[in-house]
């Protein structure tokens, strides 16, 4: 961003302009614009979305063509966002250590001391086991034998015939139809990065969803141009982002991880597993599904 904001103020003073004119030209406020031509991206760190916006705007105001600086402004607010990114999680993860460390370290105090045995007590619930056991044994071998009594006739009974109930006709059981499994798409992939979709037709909605494991920043769009649905945002462990689009023919939904380890991926419901070269990754990733027909 150092070099876009030279140019930024190099282009206003071949034009003759101060701060304070041009902030009266474009109703922006001096300290944004020279935060602007400083290259100053953490000025805008609260908000990064009206950072596009304001130099948009002032690339208008100086009569420079956004269009050919809009490329290398993406690459430096990509890295930006990652390294942020990667910022808070490690802050995070340093202070979950410390809290892990702290929640150990009281159960160890909690823990009670280990008492001796008590071998008095030990012996007398065998002698209780061993007379039980004998008890057990006498009354298995002698019990019957005691208790035994005459054994009694028993009546003969007429049964007289009856119906068969085998011969009784059923009602047949309603047979169910089965519905046949929507076929999944076909995905191939030659180098992990770019994905091949296949076995869409028109007019599918095409859905790819995404279960966070890790906190993760994340962009979405589609042939290039940058989308807010879903939102460019960092999003937690146990949240989810689902990207729905109509099929079309090379449609490229371009998805930019800031980490891609822990994500689980799905398209249309079924979980995908991603290249081995990738999917472990902990830095930042664009990730490219590109539609194509049979």
């Amino acid at each position: 961003m150092k070099d876009l904001g030279a140019k930024l103020k190099k282009r206003r003073e071949e034009l003759g302009f101060t701060l304070e004119e041009m902030s009266i030209r474009t109703k922006i406020q001096p300290h944004y614009l020279k935060a602007l031509e400083d290259g100053d991206m953490d000025f805008f760190k609260d908000d990064l979305s009206y950072l596009r916006y304001f130099l948009r705007f002032y690339c208008q105001a100086l009569q420079l063509d956004f269009e050919e600086i809009r490329e290398a402004f993406e690459n430096e607010l990509d890295e930006y966002m990652e390294t942020q990114s990667l910022k808070v999680i490690q802050d995070r993860e340093a202070k979950q250590k410390t809290i892990n460390k702290r929640i150990q370290d009281s159960r160890d105090r909690m823990k009670p001391e280990k008492r001796k045995l008590d071998y008095s007590l030990i012996s007398l619930i065998l002698v209780i086991v061993f007379i039980a056991g004998a008890i057990v044994l006498f009354a298995v071998k002698l019990g019957p034998s005691l208790f035994q009594s005459k054994p009694t006739e028993t009546p003969i009974v007429d049964v007289l015939p009856s119906e068969n109930p085998l011969n009784s006709e059923t009602p047949d059981s309603t047979e169910i139809p089965v519905t046949p499994d929507s076929q999944p798409l076909s995905i191939t992939t030659a180098d992990g990065i770019n994905y091949e979709l296949r076995g869409w037709n028109e007019n599918d909605q095409i859905s790819i969803r995404i279960e966070f494991g890790r906190e993760t920043w994340m962009r979405v769009s589609y042939n290039g141009v940058v989308t807010d649905n879903p939102a460019s945002k960092t999003y937690l462990p146990g949240e989810t982002m689902e990207i729905l689009h109509n099929a079309e023919q090379d449609l490229d939904i371009t998805v930019h991880f800031g980490v891609l380890k822990d994500n689980k991926i799905y398209i249309n419901n079924e979980e995908y597993v991603l290249d081995e070269r990738v999917r472990e990754l902990v830095r930042g990733q664009q990730l490219h599904f590109i539609l194509k027909g049979e």
